[in-house]
């Protein structure tokens, strides 16, 4: 934050205007006395920029590269949602779709299986933002550390996936969901609808995908569809 006269705002407006950004205010005097504040507009909040700003979100490092169009999904109001298809993608009129990635689908992109390429090509082309549990990460590595291959492979996945922090919320969540589930899949698919936007869950796990949809968590299975 810096100061200025009112006079110098009169004078210099262009120069006064082109300090002013989302971290920086110009406050303006009158005799000495502050009287006014210049600020930037802030763009519409989403549940992902509050989460970025608690530290409980991390943008894929694509997205930091290139631009904040991750925290551009529009909120929208929290209802039942249709699974998106398996080749959904953005357009001009349609905001972002969120896919919450499961590690049985993200390992196919990876790893030398069948279908790996139409998947790599899915990912690129869908038009979604794509998020999952940090439990992700870890999941990814320990499956290249144990077929012999370095962490290092997984970066053209996880540069493509924001990942959001397991927190105590989400333990609670998990432990109160009451179909039959595995463990870190309570995990994943608690972690979903924390988001606080309308979320499409991408898994190859059957069991997985049926307790997601009793949930209310649309899901889709983009290895077994021709996507």
């Amino acid at each position: 934050m810096s100061m200025i006269t009112k006079r110098d705002l009169n004078q210099h407006t262009a120069a006064v205007l082109d300090r002013v950004d989302d971290a920086h205010d110009v406050v303006v005097t009158e005799r000495g006395r502050p009287r006014w504040r210049v600020s930037a507009v802030q763009d519409p909040d989403t549940s992902l920029a509050r989460l970025e700003r608690e530290g409980r979100y991390t943008l894929p490092p694509q997205t930091r590269h290139h631009g904040r169009n991750a925290l551009a999904v529009r909120s929208t109001p929290r209802r039942r949602q249709r699974p998106c298809s398996a080749s959904c993608a953005g357009t001009a009129n349609v905001p972002a779709v969120l896919i919450y990635l499961d590690s049985s689908v993200a390992l196919h992109t990876i790893l030398d299986v069948p279908g790996r390429e139409r998947l790599q090509v899915w990912m690129s082309t869908c038009g979604a933002t794509f998020l999952a549990s940090r439990l992700l990460r870890t999941e990814v590595v320990r499956v290249l550390r144990r077929v012999g291959r370095p962490p290092s492979d997984a970066a053209p996945l996880l540069d493509r996936v924001g990942l959001l922090e397991i927190t105590r919320e989400t333990h609670t969540v998990a432990e109160s969901i009451e179909r039959h589930v595995k463990t870190l899949d309570a995990l994943h698919l608690a972690t979903a609808p924390l988001v606080g936007e309308p979320i499409t869950t991408a898994t190859h796990d059957p069991t997985m995908k049926l307790v997601a949809e009793h949930l209310g968590l649309p899901a889709i299975d983009p290895v077994g569809q021709q996507v």
